[in-house]
């Protein structure tokens, strides 16, 4: 015996069959793409996160050399030294401000290290300074030197005369 409403209810089933079947695929398509669109931002905010630690480890290097720079202008200060080691140190610092350079050369985006070229350019220039210094320097220590004896010398004549 059938009831009444079979066909209601055949139909009835069939639509709820149909619209759950069609809810269910939807949420799982919007389930996969909300995966997947999760994943890509993962990837994306790991690459930035590497790109991230790698120029922070860059600059920080960089801010190492130059303070390692910084010591080094201090030490060549500290105590009056030949112009030999004078020289030396120069040439220690210009290592050091190949190494940066080079370095900032080596980087993708160049922009970010802007500030590293002008620290570099102002010790550059701090070199320059000091170099012009330290040859005036020794040649008023020569000259100086020079006139003592010379000043030496006169007493000393103006004794036997």
């Amino acid at each position: 015996m059938k009831p009444l409403n079979h066909e209601e209810r055949k139909n009835t089933l069939s639509q709820f069959a149909i619209i759950f079947s069609v809810t269910t695929i939807v949420l799982f398509i919007i389930g996969f793409l909300t995966l997947f669109t999760g994943k890509l931002g993962v990837d994306v905010l790991e690459k930035r996160h590497e790109v991230y630690t790698n120029s922070f480890r860059r600059k920080a290097t960089l801010t190492f050399q130059i303070e390692e720079i910084i010591k080094l202008l201090n030490k060549k200060n500290d105590k009056t030294r030949s112009l030999s080691q004078h020289k030396k140190f120069q040439d220690l610092i210009s290592i050091e401000i190949e190494k940066i350079d080079s370095s900032i050369q080596e980087a993708e985006n160049l922009e970010e290290y802007i500030i590293f070229k002008k620290m570099i350019t102002i010790i550059k220039a701090i070199q320059g300074d000091l170099d012009a210094y330290e040859e005036g320097y020794e040649k008023y220590s020569s000259l100086n030197d020079l006139l003592e004896r010379c000043k030496e010398k006169y007493i000393k004549d103006q004794k036997n005369k």
